[in-house]
């Protein structure tokens, strides 16, 4: 009986308009939920595969010595697949050709994930197989430089190897040691012959293995046991390139436009539930003086309520479904895999939305219904605030946490969001009901549209407060998702300019620099700082009171300058001073993964030296801004004894890519690592996310208009009721129209002012704490609200007034 009921009521409500607006804002969140978070399920899921790509499996264990044996049996006991493989540097020869290269040696298993993409004489291919025995693979530019073609033969060390294919791409592209050079992958069962790895050579063994967590975690533990001071752990989603730090950030600006839209609906489902509430209030009278009793009605309107939920997911998971494909279809060609198919958890997470919506931001509302008794209705008694409305207070603050918690699965983010709001809805309750406590007020002696206005904003000032925050979260919300789409993208777009470095030169002796500066002066390729860099190993010494040293468990390229190098900045410690032989300036992020502070003492091994000494400043590095950075940097007086090969970056615009080739012809020890593609795939990432930007912006522009048009419907009630009474003694349609478009103004420009504070609050800790830009005043924001503000809601409020004063004062007061 009660469903059946609650399905009329419901169908009623829905056709009358009174639901519609919750409905629609409904509809509208979970299809912003559930589109963002079905194309980030599956972002997430690429990014996971070409990172495993990018290493070469799940777990990737580099050495310059073998694995010890027991170790390795230990590890051949779990179920996991593995391939090794042997790095060396190594001159090529092809006739009077040379150059030096980074040859892999690759066993029968290569690769683990992935394939290798070849091109041979005709045609493009691709394996899962390592090179035939007797013949090598060669990157593309090492051919250039070699003048070698496909089927000519190349010698590596003492063996001659056919040249089958060049390659185009590989999977396990994160070697850490001589990944700069040119390429070559030959089969390990070649390596012997070559005679080119000996005791005291510089090699680098890798194993990389494939399977499931519990078992890689197994592996992982063993392997720290037997780590040694130079060897290298990875794992696939510690991958931290350029590209994937911009997939990532794309991510997080996916992440705040949906959660922006979720916010709004919530607060719109909040203003509606409330002017629901108080159209029935005459109808549940009735029903409890029919004898029905409080849990009856109570269940009514939850089954109402649910039904509202149930179709707004369907119809919100429909629209989420098409707006995730049309996000697929804009970023789709520049992920480096395909897009997975998206997993179950985004329509959960968007279906809970809608029940988290409706359980903190209308319940509170129908218990305040349910517990209003039939003779206070016919008294005309304004409910009183008690304990159970704090409590209710308390639910809805809880929703929104929840809420935000939930959709971004962040708790740093969902604490910014969910604070923020709160001090500015708290500050600004503050100031508005203080502002409006010191109008005048006049009543009918109002006899102008201002004094009238004036007046009403003091008679309705609790109400009036409350419509100036939500309009204000309206107002700041949109102006959040503006910025991101404009400011924080320029922001984002101004850290690669188009000057940026897209060529590193590494492996640079020195007595090459004064020849190398001369090559670029004469091609008019601007010079950049060439970095001086050795191999270190570290060790933290005991403190006065401990008892071991602690060994750092990987080795470090360190620099030595006298200067900070660009892109980094001092977090603690001060800058080495003049002619400073002490000290040691290490990045924040290795401060904080080995415990180092400043002023802890360290012994640094180089070469055959080893030198005493301490941290003397951490540094924020910027690690996107494609030049040469450093965990460790050192004055040059503590390395004067090193031997260093150097390290630079530079920009060669694309009319001069022949100047490389000739480069490379030129000074053939050393390596260039050309960083174009990179650069420009994070350029497209940029501009495709500023158009998914401007969708989301639409769909937050849309739940703002909802909330901004539930809000002002929230008083039409009581002002047809009195701009009839009004009218009755004498008050033009004038009046009345003029007063409540400077009224309604007036709160506008209220809450336009509240709500840049809302968006520059929000968007400074957005900045700093999660898009990793720097802090800035956007004035734009300071303008767009309180003019945008004072129009649209004044606008909104004479289409209002318009269909009020059209009505009978006679009718109105009759039938109230």
């Amino acid at each position: 009986m009660l469903l059946g009921l609650s399905l009329k009521l419901f169908w009623r409500e829905l056709k009358s308009g009174q639901l519609s607006i919750m409905f629609f804002a409904l509809v509208l969140a979970v299809a912003t939920v559930s589109s963002i978070s079905l194309f980030t399920d599956r972002l997430e899921k690429a990014l996971l595969a070409e990172t495993q790509e990018f290493l070469g499996g799940d777990l990737k264990f580099e050495s310059n010595d073998l694995i010890e044996d027991e170790p390795y049996e230990e590890i051949q006991k779990l179920n996991l697949k593995s391939t090794e493989m042997v790095l060396f540097a190594s001159m090529l020869a092809s006739g009077d050709n040379l150059q030096l290269a980074s040859v892999k040696a690759v066993d029968q298993n290569y690769p683990l994930v992935g394939g290798v993409e070849l091109r041979s004489e005709s045609k493009n291919i691709y394996v899962k197989r390592p090179p035939d025995l007797g013949q090598v693979w060669l990157d593309l530019r090492l051919m250039d430089i070699l003048k070698l073609e496909v089927g000519q033969t190349v010698s590596i060390g003492d063996a001659d190897f056919i040249v089958s294919h060049s390659i185009l791409s590989e999977p396990d592209r994160a070697s850490n040691s001589f990944a700069f050079a040119p390429k070559a992958i030959i089969n390990a069962q070649d390596l012997e012959k070559t005679n080119v790895v000996q005791p005291g050579s510089r090699v680098r063994f890798s194993t990389v293995y494939l399977g499931e967590k519990a078992e890689l975690l197994l592996a992982k533990n063993i392997l720290e046991k037997t780590k040694q001071p130079g060897d290298d752990i990875r794992e696939a989603q510690d991958a931290n390139d350029s590209l994937g730090k911009a997939i990532e950030r794309s991510g997080n600006f996916f992440l705040l436009g949906g959660l922006l839209a979720v916010l709004m609906a919530a607060f719109t489902v909040g203003m509606s539930s409330q002017r629901f509430a108080r159209r029935h209030i005459e109808y549940v009278a009735i029903l409890k003086s029919l004898g029905t009793e409080s849990w009856e009605i109570r269940l009514l309107y939850s089954l109402i309520f649910i039904e509202l939920g149930v179709f707004a997911i369907f119809f919100g998971l429909i629209l989420g479904w098409f707006m995730q494909e049309g996000f697929t279809g804009i970023l789709k060609q520049y992920f480096p895999t395909d897009l997975p198919t998206p997993g179950f958890q985004p329509l959960l997470i968007s279906s809970l939305t809608v029940f988290i919506c409706l359980i903190g931001f209308v319940y509170p509302n129908l218990v305040k219904l349910v517990k209003i008794s039939p003779l206070s209705i016919l008294r005309r008694e304004e409910s009183k605030t008690s304990s159970s409305s704090y409590l209710m207070f308390a639910l809805a603050l809880s929703a929104m946490f929840l809420l935000v918690f939930l959709y971004t699965e962040r708790l740093l983010l969902s604490s910014i969001v969910f604070f923020t709001i709160l001090f500015i809805f708290v500050l600004g309750y503050g100031i508005i009901l203080s502002f409006f406590r010191s109008t005048t007020r006049l009543g009918l002696g109002a006899n102008n549209p201002l004094s009238l206005a004036w007046s009403e904003l003091h008679r309705r000032k609790y109400t009036n407060s409350l419509q100036v925050l939500a309009f204000t979260m309206a107002i700041g919300l949109s102006l959040i998702a503006f910025s991101a789409r404009t400011d924080l993208m320029s922001t984002w777009e101004s850290t690669l300019p188009p000057d940026s470095p897209n060529n590193f030169l590494i492996n640079i002796s020195k007595s090459d620099l004064n020849s190398i500066s001369s090559f670029l002066e004469e091609n008019e390729i601007e010079e950049s700082t060439f970095y001086p860099i050795t191999n270190t190993v570290i060790i933290k010494l005991p403190k006065e009171g401990e008892e071991v040293s602690k060994p750092i468990d990987r080795n470090f390229n360190a620099t030595w300058s006298s200067e900070l190098p660009l892109g980094n900045t001092i977090v603690s410690g001060e800058w080495f001073k003049g002619n400073s032989s002490d000290g040691l300036s290490i990045s924040n992020d290795i401060a904080a993964r080995y415990g180092l502070d400043i002023g802890d003492p360290v012994k640094v091994f180089f070469a055959d030296q080893e030198i005493d000494t301490y941290i003397q400043n951490t540094r924020e590095v910027n690690w996107d801004n494609f030049s040469p950075n450093f965990f460790v940097i050192g004055p040059p007086e503590i390395f004067k004894n090193s031997q260093a090969t150097y390290i630079t970056s530079l920009h060669v615009p694309k009319e001069k890519d022949k100047v490389i080739s000739e480069f490379m012809s030129e000074f053939k020890t050393v390596s260039v690592l050309s960083i174009d593609a990179i650069i420009d795939q994070v350029n497209d990432i940029i501009e495709q996310v500023s158009k998914a930007l401007e969708v989301i912006l639409g769909l937050t522009i849309f739940s703002a208009m909802f909330l901004t048009l539930a809000t002002i419907q929230d008083g039409f009630n009581l002002r047809l009721h009195q701009s009839a009474i009004l009218r009755t003694f004498g008050a033009s349609t004038s009046l009345l129209q003029k007063s409540t478009a400077l009224e309604f103004a007036l709160l506008g420009l209220l809450a336009g002012f509240l709500g840049a504070l809302l968006a520059q609050t929000g968007i400074f800790f957005l900045e700093t704490e999660i898009f990793d830009l720097e802090a800035a005043f956007h004035a734009n924001i300071w303008v767009m609200g309180p003019i945008i503000g004072t129009i649209l809601i004044c606008a909104l409020s004479v289409i209002l007034i318009l269909s009020i004063t059209r009505k009978n004062p006679k009718e109105i007061i009759y039938n109230s």
